[in-house]
């Protein structure tokens, strides 16, 4: 009789072992799945970002290549003919609001300016576009030959350096870029699932974009592993520099 005992508690305890050995299985190959999903998705999310950034750098330097903005800019635009002021002006207007309208989700603002005016392109909530009058600035501005990007009281812009006709410097083009909302609205586009965090550090590490997965969750970020991720970024730096 005890045999049987033994035997059937045997029976149960290997029936335990299987199904805890099974449930195991089942959760470890849950969480590669799920490793291999969120792997995948930051890949693609990465991808289309990168893509996106290069095709606005492209449109930047497409759309405003060679265009006569010495009349834009002009004090006493009167003075020009109506042909100059229907052909180049107000084209030239079109056109900048035409690109801003295309890249709303990363634009807050264009700035077009040569070394002592300046005007400005706003869109305000409800898509309606201003153009400021031309303003004389307070000290002169020095212009950038070269594309750059600029980084002033963590207020990130573009500048693109604008040529006429001729090939001559005459203004340059401030776009001043909402880094936040472009990486939320991609963010958006890869949901990953509940309780989740997505979040984007810059080249010194520094966290500047984060993004709970609900709304209604949303706190305060942070994490232990952003000085491990300093620490990476500067060997990265360090290793380039050397090569």
């Amino acid at each position: 009789m005890k045999n049987r005992y033994y035997f059937l508690i045997f029976i149960i305890l290997l029936f335990i072992g299987l199904s805890v050995g099974q449930y195991l299985s089942v959760v470890d190959k849950q969480r590669k799945e799920t490793a291999d999903f969120i792997n995948k998705q930051i890949i693609l999310c990465g991808k289309t970002i990168d893509e996106q950034t290069n095709e606005f750098e492209e449109t930047v330097s497409y759309e405003f290549a060679e265009r006569d903005f010495q009349y834009l800019l002009d004090p006493e635009p009167e003075r020009f003919s109506s042909e100059i002021q229907i052909d180049k002006i107000n084209q030239l207007i079109k056109r900048v609001r035409r690109f801003y309208s295309k890249y709303q989700i990363i634009i807050s603002r264009i700035s077009v300016y040569n070394p002592d005016y300046i005007r400005n392109f706003d869109r305000d909530e409800e898509n309606y576009f201003t153009v400021s009058d031309i303003r004389k600035l307070d000290t002169k501005a020095v212009l950038a030959e070269n594309p750059k990007l600029t980084d002033k009281n963590n207020k990130i812009s573009y500048i693109q350096p604008v040529r006429d006709s001729k090939g001559k410097l005459v203004a340059n083009l401030q776009i001043d870029l909402r880094i936040d909302d472009f990486l939320s609205a991609n963010f958006d586009k890869f949901y990953v699932g509940k309780n989740s965090w997505q979040w984007a550090i810059n080249a010194n590490g520094d966290i500047i974009s984060y993004k709970f997965s609900e709304s209604q969750n949303e706190n305060t970020f942070s994490t232990d592993i952003i000085e491990q991720l300093k620490t990476n970024l500067n060997d990265n730096l360090s290793l380039s520099l050397y090569h």
